[in-house]
């Protein structure tokens, strides 16, 4: 029969069958070109699916058959032969079967572990007490007054938020609420993907890029060599960074977390909740605008690459809004996106000295900066290379509006 024939009988393709005479497994003959299979082709066929379905890799195969081929299939020879190979592929199977009984045990072990540890409701996080004094109203700066607090292992739960100049917010269920700010977070006209579903949309180069900027943003802050007693975190998916940086977080430090998302808010308050020990942490829904801290409150700020998104969204500089709550001694700790397609620039110093400008705006100084990392290419824009850089800088005292006045007269006057 021909090849067509023989591939149909058998329900196997044809460049199969190709390849099975390529490597040795059939030994057709070729007449005028065209390969002829015999009822002995057959018998070969049947016996090679008949061990690849026990698993024999093709090599094993191979050398069974030319054990029958050499001494015949009936002979004492191909029998034992044959015997000894079925033999070894049973105790083969047999130290398998152990080897996935243990690991069905140890599944069945992690299972059980995660079931209960979501079963686990978690001890609620609250509104830190030793926290309360350093709210301040960010619309007139006075001391803010909490009322209807309760109160659960020192912690604020549920209360009421209000100042003198008719400024009000809420405490709900350990998240520190202003309610003129809550908005649901859009990314380009759409609700903003979880990260779950950022996830599933990227790709693994896109995912290890963005996590070796984290870690070496993580590097940066952790060279911060006092204990901090406040790190605000400013990011567009709050959290984001804190679930890899959590296993550094000092102890005794509160971690500041700011998004006018709440449900983004109340998730990741969720996942902190049910899987981590910390317990100190302030969760405010509010802008970066109004956040109601005292000024020189805060130890470390870390941007997650935020900045630039915040100066695009809102046309301002987010180091204009953190800067006077930053304590005199304290660090702002940013990182960025480099798109070479944007800014045409060859020198890494230059391209650096540019974002120091945007980032920093005079208000930090630089002391620290880092290699340029990457670069990621994004299938969809195949002529741009993107690049992560860190910056590390202390906090510049500004001149006050009567120093500029003051400087302003006596150059006027050294004019005259």
């Amino acid at each position: 029969m021909r090849i067509g024939e023989f591939s149909k009988k058998h329900d196997i393709s044809i460049d199969s069958i190709r390849y099975y005479i390529d490597i040795g497994l059939l030994v057709s003959n070729k007449t005028n070109g065209q390969y002829k299979f015999s009822e002995s082709d057959s018998k070969d066929m049947l016996k090679i699916m008949e061990l690849k379905n026990l698993e024999f890799p093709l090599a094993e195969i191979k050398r069974i058959l030319a054990i029958q081929r050499l001494c015949g299939t009936n002979t004492q020879v191909c029998q034992e032969s044959y015997l000894a190979c079925l033999e070894s592929k049973k105790a083969e199977i047999e130290n398998e079967l152990k080897r996935f009984e243990t690991m069905k045990h140890r599944l069945e072990a992690k299972i059980k572990e995660l079931a209960e540890n979501q079963q686990a409701g978690g001890m609620p996080l609250g509104f830190p007490l030793g926290s309360l004094p350093d709210l301040s109203c960010p619309d007139c700066k006075k001391e803010l007054t909490v009322e209807n607090g309760n109160i659960v292992k020192n912690t604020l739960i549920e209360g009421s938020v209000h100042c003198d100049c008719g400024y009000r917010a809420t405490i709900e269920e350990g998240i520190y609420i202003y309610e003129p700010a809550v908005r649901t977070k859009y990314v380009n006209g759409k609700r903003m993907p979880t990260k779950e579903e950022f996830l599933a949309s990227s790709t693994y180069e896109h995912v290890n890029f963005l996590y070796k900027g984290m870690r070496a943003l993580i590097e940066e802050v952790n060279r911060y060599d006092k204990q901090p007693k406040y790190i605000v975190e400013l990011e567009n998916c709050v959290g984001f960074f804190l679930m890899q940086y959590i296993k550094y977080l000092p102890v005794n430090t509160t971690y500041v977390m700011i998004d006018y998302d709440l449900e983004r808010i109340r998730r990741i308050k969720k996942d902190l909740e049910k899987y981590q020990d910390h317990r100190k942490f302030i969760f405010f829904c509010c802008d970066y605008t109004n956040i109601p801290l005292k000024e020189n409150t805060i130890d470390l700020a870390v941007d997650y690459l935020m900045s630039e998104k915040y100066r695009d969204e809102e046309k301002k500089l987010l180091v204009q809004q953190i800067h006077p709550l930053i304590k005199e001694s304290g660090k702002y700790i940013a990182s960025y996106f480099v798109r070479k397609s944007e800014h045409q620039i060859n020198s890494e110093k230059q391209l650096q000295q540019k974002k120091k400008k945007e980032l920093f705006a005079n208000r930090f100084l630089v002391e620290r900066s880092n290699s340029l990392i990457g670069p990621w290419k994004n299938d969809e824009d195949a002529n741009t290379l993107t690049y992560q850089g860190i910056y590390s800088g202390s906090k510049a005292v500004l001149p006050s509006q009567n120093e500029e006045e003051n400087k302003i007269k006596a150059f006027k006057q050294t004019s005259s």
